[in-house]
């Protein structure tokens, strides 16, 4: 009888363990559905932060000043919506106790969302550019199938131009799955669902560098990152903490300044390669091949440098797409270290998430 009463027992335990497994099982299930409904009903409710948008403009830098979400996303109406849904942010303002470690991570957020679609928007032009590459690349493919039905090309050479326009294709495969890459990542980042992936509109953020007549000052003066260690300098309670802080500072200056350094030499490096590859050697390759379609009129044509020339012209195109991009991420990156121009106070959310 005893064992029976055990036995009873554990049974008894078991069903209200499972009861309970259930029941929380059921309420974590709830909880995720709910998330999901009001991750995915973001999309439709991008306008409402146009009060938000309104806000931000009037004591953030460069923040539109207006806030339209029915034409789609553009950069700059982007670096709102992260501002009010990227999770990270959400969670640093509600663990940090700094309001200046709150207004750093929002400045690095808004820098990182330029760099971001920018990226994208390089990938998305990547494609265009292979695709018309391919095209043109098709076309000599079917004049050298001409050429080699007429035994004027042989099969070795022939293979050379069939091998490129399949690993042209290839690389298109490749580009395609960089860019849907980029876009999630950048959806990530504002904090929107997959399903809003056509509301981005491809175009690149635009970034000025604002002429600073002396950068090291305006760095100290505002770069969200030192700010945060002059705040612990003004805390330290202790002579060792008054050191440790003074010591942080330093290093961060010291750091700062010299990727600063580094990012204005860059940008004057990037623009003079800019303009060889745009003013000089695109404008030649297309000469070439213009010259090289004129002889094909007149039926004489070598088709293997048309086809070198093709693919340079690719080259030098992909080239451009790359300086561009370099560009405005080193831009970006100078306008990231030499901090906001009037923000002080973190972004007034409040609790509308």
């Amino acid at each position: 009888m005893k064992l029976l009463f055990i036995q009873c027992t554990c049974i008894s335990l078991i069903t209200i363990l499972n009861i309970s497994c259930e029941s929380s099982q059921s309420s974590s299930i709830k909880i995720f559905k709910d998330y999901a409904e009001t991750y995915n009903a973001r999309t439709s409710e991008l306008n409402s932060l146009v009060d938000f948008a309104n806000d931000l403009h009037e004591t953030h830098d460069n923040i539109v000043d207006s806030f339209d979400a029915s034409d789609g996303l553009s950069p700059e109406e982007g670096e709102v919506v992260a501002l009010f849904f990227n999770p990270n942010l959400r969670l640093s303002r509600l663990e940090s106790e700094s309001a200046k470690t709150i207004v750093n991570d929002e400045w690095n957020t808004r820098s990182t969302i330029r760099s971001k679609w920018a990226s994208w928007f390089t990938a998305e032009e990547n494609i265009k550019l292979i695709k018309e590459t391919i095209k043109n690349l098709e076309e000599i493919d079917l004049i050298a199938k001409s050429l080699r039905n007429s035994d004027e090309l042989n099969r070795i050479q022939y293979r050379l131009i069939d091998i490129e326009v399949k690993n042209k294709r290839i690389e298109l495969d490749q580009l395609s799955q960089i860019a849907l890459k980029r876009k999630n990542e950048l959806l990530l980042l504002l904090g929107l669902p997959p399903t809003s992936s056509d509301l981005l509109q491809k175009r690149s953020p635009i970034v000025m560098v604002p002429y600073i007549q002396n950068a090291t000052q305006r760095m100290i003066e505002a770069n969200t990152e030192l700010a945060i260690k002059i705040a612990a300098r003004k805390k330290a309670s202790t002579p060792f903490q008054f050191d440790v802080a003074e010591a942080n500072i330093q290093s961060t200056f010291a750091r700062l300044s010299l990727e600063l350094s580094e990012a204005y030499e860059s940008l004057e490096l990037i623009k003079a390669q800019r303009s060889l590859v745009e003013k000089d050697i695109i404008p030649t390759l297309r000469d070439q091949i213009n010259d090289l379609e004129a002889i094909a009129e007149l039926g004489e044509l070598d088709i293997f440098v048309f086809l070198e020339t093709t693919k340079k012209y690719y080259q030098a195109n992909k080239k451009l797409l790359e300086l561009n991009l370099s560009s405005i991420q080193v831009a970006n990156k100078v306008c990231r270290l030499l901090g906001p121009h009037s923000q002080q106070k973190p972004s007034p959310v409040g609790g509308l998430q």
